[in-house]
């Protein structure tokens, strides 16, 4: 009887997406064993663990923000606490489960030394983002996703190899070696500005369905 208990918290605990703390986490496959050593960019001397992608490894959306901060490192997670919570908020808006349909990265693998998941204004990081942009490559190649979301301008830019402001990509599908590609704000800066980023983010959740379903 305790066994069945045991069972029934841990199946509670998955259909709520969240876990309660004395259970062991999923752990995801680990699709990029080459950069468990990675040192091809000065980040390698500011973090302490490199924060894979997490999710199915047959994706039908993948979702890639911008880097992971101190919390995200700590949580090996790509994007954490309140700002995971959100975004898995708009994977079940989208009618997707964030375990089975979704694969989650960031276009840096490392934290920056900014604890914030978007530019200060200090360094763009094009070095550094230039040289992980490969590892980025090979998951896409990898995991062929349905449809890419990027997350933030910097993403946008890199994906559709453009230069313009994320308010001049969003709206409209772009393309990346064949893949449809959705631009919206980072989950992190639709928090901050949940009452004015709310509908425009929901209209690039519509974009993305359009393309999932049609």
């Amino acid at each position: 009887m305790e066994e069945f208990w045991e069972l029934l918290n841990l199946v509670e605990d998955k259909i709520k997406y969240g876990y309660k703390g004395e259970h062991e986490k999923p752990q995801f496959k680990n699709i990029n064993p080459q950069e468990t050593e990675c040192r091809d960019c000065p980040l390698y001397l500011i973090r302490n663990s490199i924060v894979y992608g997490k999710g199915s490894d047959s994706p039908k959306l993948m979702l890639v923000g911008t880097w992971p901060i101190d919390q995200d490192e700590t949580l090996n997670s790509p994007i954490s606490a309140n700002c995971g919570e959100f975004l898995n908020k708009w994977i079940t808006a989208m009618k997707l489960s964030p375990f089975a349909d979704t694969y989650v990265t960031n276009l840096l693998k490392c934290k920056t030394g900014w604890n914030k998941r978007g530019f200060n204004g200090a360094h763009n990081l094009s070095e550094e983002i230039t040289t992980c942009f490969n590892h980025l490559e090979e998951e896409i190649k990898r995991l062929q996703p349905r449809v890419i979301l990027t997350l933030g301008e910097r993403p946008a830019q890199v994906l559709t190899d453009s230069d313009r402001e994320l308010e001049q990509l969003r709206g409209h599908i772009h393309n990346y070696k064949g893949i449809p590609v959705v631009s919206t704000y980072h989950p992190e800066v639709a928090l901050e500005n949940y009452e004015a980023l709310r509908g425009p983010v929901w209209d690039d959740l519509k974009l993305v369905m359009s393309k999932l379903n049609g």
